[in-house]
């Protein structure tokens, strides 16, 4: 009841007439013609399943990966097993669609003595569209993983979409990908590196390295191996480190900048050429062939124990050093 005299009127609904008020509103909205909404059954909510093996691997034996969809992170550790602990992820407009998929969405795991190998498998396109009843609904499918492996194994990951990380090892690393960005870090053996579309981010590899992107930034930090290698064709490429005695760095861009920044007195033979770009460096070199042109030049800095080539088609090229 409303009493005027107070300084506060409360209007209190009991139960009924809250329920009252609902079916009226239901009436209503029937005769006008205006559809009942939907349950929402927890859409675009990811529903994850974690699981985990763990199988040996001799030392020199090699682990593979294969995968579509997630990120990949292998480290290396001590002990002769692996681990694998797999997060799969399915999201989608509901949480039956999302469970159903969950069951077509697997790894393999297949060993022997000499290697370990995980494939993924994703449900085809037209199992997905029976699951969810539409063509035009948005689903992802992904599973991460998470590896550890002893330090003396070689490494094998091929992946379509997704990051790519990996450290700690001792022997050879291979990567490629379709369209994600990659890390290696503290890697004593040989480095091939091949991406797409994303950043290719090398640091303290020592041995030689080959890295490629198509659409990415390469930056190569530390210090470096006997032999480095990167071609780029729609992004930057850094080199930041120290050069090694006979050591050979060749770097080329089509249509991005180089910047070579070595570090410390070692010293190294430059050959510098672009097609359209400029070069610039404010070393003090001796110059050891013929120069035509500001866009071309062939040089040494202080005792050349090391051979630096550096080619841009549309790029700069930036070359310095520091303590």
């Amino acid at each position: 009841m409303l009493n005027p005299g107070s300084k506060k009127n409360y209007l209190r609904l009991t139960p009924a007439a809250i329920l009252a008020i609902g079916v009226f509103f239901c009436l209503t909205s029937a005769a006008a013609g205006i559809p009942p909404a939907r349950p929402i059954d927890h859409p675009q909510q990811p529903y994850t399943v974690t699981s985990e093996r763990q199988v040996p691997l001799r030392a020199d034996g090699i682990f593979r990966l294969v995968n579509s969809h997630g990120d990949i992170t292998v480290t290396g550790t001590t002990g002769r097993m692996i681990r694998i602990r797999a997060v799969k992820e399915v999201t989608t407009g509901s949480r039956s669609a999302a469970e159903t998929l969950m069951g077509s969405l697997s790894f393999s795991v297949t060993e022997n003595d000499s290697s370990v190998e995980v494939i993924t498998r994703h449900p085809d396109a037209a199992v997905v569209r029976q699951v969810t009843g539409s063509d035009s609904e948005p689903t992802r499918l992904r599973i991460s993983y998470i590896v550890e492996v002893p330090v003396d194994v070689r490494i094998n990951v091929r992946s379509t979409s997704g990051s790519i990380t990996v450290r700690e090892v001792d022997r050879t690393v291979d990567l490629d990908t379709m369209s994600g960005n990659m890390t290696v870090r503290e890697v004593g053996g040989p480095v091939v590196a091949g991406s797409a579309s994303g950043d290719i981010e090398l640091t303290d590899i020592g041995r030689p390295i080959r890295a490629t992107c198509v659409s990415g930034d390469i930056t190569i930090r530390g210090d470096m191996p006997i032999d480095v290698e990167a071609n780029n064709t729609g992004g930057t490429i850094r080199w930041e480190g120290r050069l090694g005695a006979g050591g050979h760095v060749r770097l080329s861009s089509h249509s991005g900048d180089i910047e070579f920044t070595a570090f410390g007195g070692t010293g190294f033979s430059v050959n510098l050429s672009t097609i359209s770009g400029s070069i610039s460096t404010p070393l003090e070199l001796v110059l050891t062939g013929e120069t035509t042109s500001r866009r071309s030049l062939r040089g040494e800095y202080l005792d050349p124990v090391a051979r630096v080539e550096l080619t841009a088609f549309s790029g700069n090229i930036t070359i310095i050093t520091r303590p």
